[in-house]
């Protein structure tokens, strides 16, 4: 990136009177009913405001026009314009959500001093302040928040009538179809300021009318059929295929939007419910006949209805036929074998063709913010960066019985080279309430395998002594009793990769306790095969003090380089890795140094440093570990 200019940088605060009214009922407003929100305010909230007027209806789709304001989609906003502070009333629609709700704008920081100074580091090729990174990020993302389906750090374009025959798509499954969307980011690396770009593949439902999307995931050809609905095992089929997806629902008495939650067990002609008529008395009348007579007759008025209400809120019943799949929809949750195998044969590319992608990708793309990086003083390299790289040789993987065969940089592991002992050892699972499946059972046949595994891997591996389920605010008292157990380690199973529970279990069991743990994600329960079962147990018997293998390094020095001959001499094998600690938000630098002839055994030295992306003590850290070499050594 090139840079060239100076400005004034503001922070506000933005109050979101809609987040405000929706979390009185504890209830979390996502990315795009903020982002809804903010596009509504910024179209009036002081017209006279540069750089944009909201009385300017072109602005908001005009790339060339950089907006009047950066919203980060949370509650942050940066101008380069001091704006009026205030409130604004705003009419706001989103799905079944509607109303008039106040937006608030508070400066919170005027910036522009670190901006100015960040500026400055960035022409003398040092690290930028985060806080400036952040904004610089917030500027370009924020076109592609307004404009794009944002699925975890990757935004998708929205595939429209009008674009459909453009964007790439590739049927993964009945029901599910993949796209492609970009994934940027703005760091700090050795060589400035760069702007990271990848392309990341995503499955999102078809948008189709719901009874084809139901006959296309079911594979049901007659299923505007009265004999396929009264069959129980279909109906429940139905309900797991579309609970909780988003719908439209375009009837005679107008469109809105809504989350489908039940499928009726009645037909649209049999299921009645509650109205008053013009005198004001109550009666019943079902909903066929409503339609009937009230806009139009349905077309399959024996099929059943959506219920988009929930089981303590009163029903909503919309007919079948006038409901259709919404766009913008992403697969959560893991795809099956099968669709994982398609994903990769759609994603997957030669290098080349990666890099092709990329550009051209960025060439569409850039256009949504050139113009606003321009004003923040930023110019986009045309071209990507060259680096001088090669292609080493797949190493030698040496076991205690033999090497293994490497493909592709997989292997199956051997018996281990000096493996470890876990005689005593428990498990513990937390009980979350976000199990699918009663874990006990799961946990046992593991076990065995893991057991069975150990053994074949030269492991003189225990039983497991216990299985224990606690309530996450036992885990600490738990944790203080196995430590009197004297277990080799303890298993613990959480219920997500990201789980709040696992610094908190590793921070006190290994720190206070020195009592060695190893966790497990539940759902690698279900999964759970012999491939996993050494995976894991690597890591346990490196924990205990033993190594699984080691790489005949010699392979990564070329005969007539002038590293030839390096490892006839003691050397050190290092890496160097930058974290963020969740809790306190302290950058930490830590550097895994070997210190033995096959650079199986590491050791650690740890730093806090004051840059995201360097290590600013790297000269201490480094002076520590050719101590610690020279000691173990």
């Amino acid at each position: 990136m090139s840079i060239f200019s100076q400005l004034q940088l503001f922070e506000y605060h933005f109050e979101n009177g809609y987040e405000i009214e929706k979390n009185k009922y504890g209830k979390k407003i996502s990315l795009e009913e903020s982002m809804a929100f903010f596009k509504e305010w910024i179209k009036i909230a002081d017209a006279d405001s540069p750089p944009n007027s909201s009385n300017s209806s072109s602005a908001s789709s005009d790339h060339s026009t950089p907006p009047r304001a950066y919203f980060d989609g949370r509650s942050k906003i940066y101008t380069f314009e001091m704006i009026p502070e205030g409130e604004v009333i705003v009419p706001f629609r989103y799905q079944k959500h509607s109303g008039e709700f106040t937006a608030r704008i508070k400066m919170t920081n005027d910036l522009s001093h670190v901006w100015q100074r960040s500026m400055e580091r960035l022409k003398a090729g040092e690290a930028i302040d985060p806080i400036i990174l952040h904004v610089k990020e917030t500027i370009l993302k924020h076109k592609f928040c307004l404009e794009h389906v944002k699925v975890g750090n990757t935004y998708y374009p929205e595939v429209t009538e009008a674009n459909q025959h453009y964007i790439q798509r590739f049927p993964i499954a009945p029901g599910k179809v993949a796209w492609k969307g970009l994934n940027l980011t703005v760091t700090n690396t050795m060589g400035g300021l760069s702007l990271q770009a990848k392309t990341k593949a995503a499955v999102f439902y078809k948008p189709l009318p719901l009874l084809e999307f139901l006959a296309e995931l079911l594979n049901e050809g007659a299923i505007d059929q009265e004999r396929v609905w009264a069959m129980r095992g279909f109906r429940e089929r139905a309900i797991a295929a579309c609970k909780g997806l988003q719908i439209n629902v375009n009837s005679p008495a107008g469109c809105r939007s809504r989350k489908i939650m039940d499928i009726t067990p009645d037909s649209a002609h049999m299921l009645r419910f509650k109205i008053r008529d013009e005198l004001g008395n109550e009666r019943s009348q079902n909903v066929a006949d409503y339609y009937r007579n009230k806009h139009e007759a349905l077309k399959y008025p024996k099929l059943p209805c959506i219920n988009t209400a929930g089981k303590k809120a009163r029903p909503e019943f919309f007919p079948i036929e006038f409901c259709s799949i919404m766009g913008r929809q992403p697969v959560k949750g893991k795809l099956n074998d099968r669709e994982v195998a398609s994903m990769i044969k759609f994603a997957s590319k030669p290098a080349p063709d990666t890099f092709k992608e990329i550009s051209g990708a960025m060439a569409e793309k850039r256009k949504l913010f050139e113009q606003d990086f321009r004003v923040a003083g930023l110019e986009i390299e045309e071209k990507m960066v060259r680096a001088e790289a090669r292609v080493l040789e797949e190493p030698k993987v040496n076991y205690a019985n033999g090497a293994a065969q490497m493909r592709e940089g997989s292997w199956n592991p051997l018996r281990f080279v000096k493996p470890a002992q876990a005689k005593r050892w428990g498990c513990v699972y937390l009980k979350t309430g976000n199990a699918r499946f009663d874990p006990v059972p799961k946990i046992q046949d593991f076990s065995y395998m893991l057991q069975k595994i150990a053994h074949e891997m030269g492991m003189e591996f225990g039983e497991c002594g216990f299985i224990n389920g606690i309530d996450p605010r036992e885990i600490g008292d738990f944790l203080d009793w196995a430590k009197t157990e004297e277990l080799d380690f303890l298993l613990c199973v959480i219920d997500r990769k990201f789980s709040d529970y696992y610094p908190k279990i590793k921070a006190y069991a290994e720190r206070t306790l020195d009592l060695l743990t190893q966790c497990l994600v539940l759902k690698n329960l279900e999964r759970a095969n012999p491939q996993l079962c050494k995976m894991l147990l690597a890591k346990i018997n490196a924990k205990l003090g033993g190594y699984s293998c080691y790489v005949d390094l010699k392979l990564a020095i070329q005969e007539n380089s002038d590293a030839a001959g390096l490892f006839e001499v003691p050397v050190m094998i290092q890496a160097l890795d930058i974290n963020t600690t969740q809790t306190d938000g302290l950058t930490i630098a830590t550097l895994a140094s070997s210190f033995d002839e096959n650079a199986t055994s590491f050791n650690m030295v740890a730093r806090t440093t004051s840059e995201p992306n360097f290590a600013t003590k790297l000269e201490e850290m480094e002076q520590a570990a050719l101590v610690n070499f020279y000691k173990l050594t």
